[in-house]
Parts: structure tokens; C-alpha cells; sequence
């Protein structure tokens, strides 16, 4: 069999395997996560002078207050408390914080499988870390700018789970079309031999 042959037999399976494929992914539920999002800022205290305000804010601009804050609120011993909060395995949930740039806001954010328990770790973490993060910040105030009041929803795209069948398909139906045409192969050269000793014996 020569490679003529061989090449629309692969390309058969393989189309076969695409469109497989694609149908496959069609059928894959789409899986949708959950994002909620809390915001403190970091500020000076109240009741410093004009000046004394503006020199904190001098140091604030630099940035490192805020870093230092979200270092405190990334710490792991805060993790637990937050999955009992939102009641979904630790491998379920994933909290993270960090210091907007050019500002003194630092974004506190959790993704996981329900809305109701993003909102919950959200909380818990600004409640149990909020008087650490005060203390290593001070003299500097922090303050909760906005609360994990509602959570965004995202859902995977369609397109994905069919593109990656698709390409799973198509890989697979090749592979296919290859070992038929090497069993082909195989066959036709075993026939191919048998006739040859026929022929000498004759």
C-alpha cells in the first residue's frame, strides 16, 4: 500500500473523530464559578494635622503600607476559618488579596462554587484578619470600602469544551486511520508473501 492510499484513509478518521469530537464537547455541562470581591483602604488617622496628613500620605503613595496590609490578609491561617464560613471543601475556594497599584486600596477576592460562599469567605477574612492587618499598619487606619454585598457569576464558554473535542478527536481519529493502514499494511505484505511461496512452489 503506498502513501497515496493511506492518506485519505487518516484524513477520514480523522474528520470522523473531529466532528465526534465536537459533539462530545457539545454535551459537556458548562461549569460556572463565582467571584466576590471586598476593597479596604488604607488611610491616615483622624485626628492629625493638615500637615501630619499630608506626610503619611506621602508614605502611603509609596505603596508599601497597602503591600504590607495584603501580605497580612494573604496569610494561609485565615484560609480555614473561611471554608468553614463558606461550607465547601478547602479545594473548593480561592481567596486572594493585593495592593491596587497607584492607590491605597487593597482587593480582597474569593472565587468557589456558589455565590452564598464566596460572599462568606469574603466576610469571615475581613473579620478575622482586619484587626492584625490595623495593628501591623498602624499609625496608619483601615478601612472597609466596600463589602462583598453581591458576587458575579462566570460561566465557561461553549466554544471551549467543543474546541477541545474537537482536538481530541481529531488527534484520536488520525491515530486510528494510522494503525488501520499499518494492519492493512501488515495484511497485505503476510498476502503478499504467501503468493510468492505459491509461485516458487509451483
Amino acid at each position: 500500500m503506498n502513501r497515496l492510499w493511506l492518506q485519505p484513509i487518516v484524513a477520514i478518521f480523522a474528520f470522523v473523530g473531529l466532528v465526534a469530537g465536537a459533539g462530545v464537547g457539545l454535551l459537556i455541562p458548562l461549569s460556572t464559578t463565582y467571584q466576590a470581591k471586598a476593597q479596604v483602604a488604607l488611610v491616615p488617622g483622624t485626628d492629625l494635622t493638615t500637615a501630619e496628613a499630608s506626610a503619611y500620605w506621602e508614605v502611603l503613595d509609596q505603596n508599601q503600607v497597602p503591600r504590607t496590609a495584603a501580605t497580612v490578609f494573604n496569610d494561609e491561617r485565615w484560609l480555614p476559618s473561611a471554608v468553614a464560613a463558606a461550607g465547601v471543601d478547602a479545594g473548593a475556594l480561592t481567596l486572594t488579596a493585593g495592593a491596587i497599584p497607584d492607590t491605597t486600596l487593597v482587593s480582597i477576592t474569593a472565587d468557589g462554587p456558589s455565590a452564598r460562599s464566596v460572599q462568606a469567605a469574603v466576610s469571615d477574612l475581613l473579620d478575622k484578619a482586619t484587626p492584625e492587618v490595623s495593628a501591623v499598619s498602624a499609625p496608619f487606619q483601615v478601612r472597609v470600602v466596600s463589602q462583598p454585598d453581591h458576587a458575579t457569576a462566570t460561566t465557561t464558554p461553549r466554544l471551549q469544551p467543543v474546541l477541545a473535542g474537537a482536538l481530541a478527536g481529531l488527534l484520536l481519529g488520525a491515530v486510528i486511520g494510522l494503525g488501520f493502514g499499518w494492519l492493512r499494511t501488515r495484511g497485505q505484505g503476510g498476502t503478499a508473501r504467501r503468493t510468492d511461496k505459491v509461485t516458487a512452489a509451483s
